[in-house]
């Protein structure tokens, strides 16, 4: 009996392994089986595979933060412009070999398992040459390097050393404040260390066909609502003509013939013709040619008509997207009755092509909430079975 009973421990302990090892979706092995390279690589990846892994994290963590704020205060005027520039160096320096030394590490000790493709067209598991093991780990970098997060990575620390390499290192230059600019991306590490952000990005990939949908409708309607505001916002077109350059309105060389609006030197007697906004004083045509706005208006009090705000359709869809975004800036407003009506249909336009796929993005964020927590459990269970069957394996 008790041999029976030894025998089927020892089956089931194989069974154990064997659905532990299948179950395990990032393929790393189990902890009996993991080399040296394999515990460095998930200290460096796995915060939750060890304390030393958490206090790596913790440390890359506050680095960015660091980083972060750093580039954000040094823009303050009484932080900039050489007062503190030395503090701000030694901090970019202190977070570059950091980020850098995490990165050489991550790329040398990266095992197969992590970084290669057991589907690849090469058979790895056979008759392996040497030349083979160093294709495989070949393929294994590069593949390493080429995805999202690592190349997040890279961005991070390639600016600094652009910066270095060049002959001007003070950021004069409209291409290195560029460079400089790409720091920024150090933000975007920290979605491998927070939970809620890789949350967040899952939930965007599933949710890519509701966000095509309201890119489309966003497109048509703005489109659509642009154009119609610009016909009944634009105002009245006034142009060059021999005369206005006499009343020094425009410069001979503008002089031109035109299909549409009338003569620059009529625009005054139009802008006091009684419906303008300031009846108290009389205003002027001071922009050359250009639409005016009706009914004509001086907002800033300088004595000049104001040009309109809608004076294309390109200019009238920034005012469409805030308007339907119900942001509402204010900087550009219809000012006649017809105009308000477009606006208020666009305001109710844009909550309802809005809100449609908000209900999608909803769900799907439950769903990928409730797939994150289900494969935290799993995985508490593998690495508890884990534990078993090596204890299991080692009792006599």
């Amino acid at each position: 009996m008790s041999a029976v009973a030894s025998s089927n421990d020892q089956s089931l302990a194989d069974e154990s392994n064997t659905r532990t090892e299948e179950d395990r979706e990032d393929g790393r092995p189990l902890a009996e089986d993991m080399t040296a390279r394999d515990r460095v690589w998930l200290r460096l990846d796995d915060p939750s595979f060890s304390t030393e892994g958490y206090w790596w994290s913790i440390a890359i963590l506050l680095l960015i933060t660091l980083s972060c704020t750093a580039f954000v205060v040094e823009t303050i005027p009484a932080m900039c412009c050489g007062r503190y520039d030395n503090v701000w160096e030694n901090i970019e320096i202190v977070c570059v070999m950091a980020f850098t030394v995490e990165y050489l590490a991550r790329i040398m000790v990266c095992p197969i398992w992590a970084c290669g493709d057991d589907s690849s067209i090469f058979n790895w598991q056979k008759d392996q040459t040497t030349g083979d093991k160093f294709l495989q780990e070949l393929f294994a970098r590069c593949r390493f390097f080429w995805r999202p997060l690592n190349l997040v990575d890279c961005a991070a620390i390639l600016p600094f050393y652009i910066t270095l390499a060049s002959d001007s290192g003070s950021g004069g230059t409209q291409f290195l404040r560029v460079i400089r600019l790409a720091r920024v991306f150090r933000l975007f590490k920290l979605s491998k260390y927070s939970e809620g952000m890789h949350l967040l990005s899952s939930t965007m990939v599933r949710s890519w066909r509701a966000l095509g949908m309201l890119f489309f409708f966003m497109v048509i309607s703005v489109i659509v609502f642009s154009s119609i505001m610009y016909f009944v916002e634009r105002g009245a077109y006034f142009y060059c003509t021999p005369e206005a350059v006499e009343l020094g309105k425009c410069d001979i060389s503008e002089v031109a013939v035109r299909t549409e609006g009338k003569g620059l030197d009529q625009c005054d007697d139009w802008a006091n013709d009684g419906s303008n906004q300031v009846a108290a004083k009389r205003l002027s045509c001071c922009y050359g040619e250009a639409w005016y706005a009706y009914p004509p208006s001086d907002l800033n009090g300088d004595g000049c008509a104001d040009k309109s705000k809608f004076e294309s359709i390109p200019a009238t869809a920034w005012w469409c997207v805030v308007t339907m975004t119900t942001v509402g800036y204010g900087d550009v407003v219809p000012l006649t009755t017809e105009g308000k009506l477009v606006a208020m249909v666009t305001m109710l336009g844009g909550i309802l092509i809005l809100a449609l796929p908000i209900t999608v993005i909803g769900s799907n964020f439950n769903i990928e909430y409730e797939k994150s927590e289900e494969e935290k459990k799993h995985q508490k269970e593998l690495d508890n079975q884990s534990v078993k069957s090596s204890v299991k394996n080692r009792t006599p």
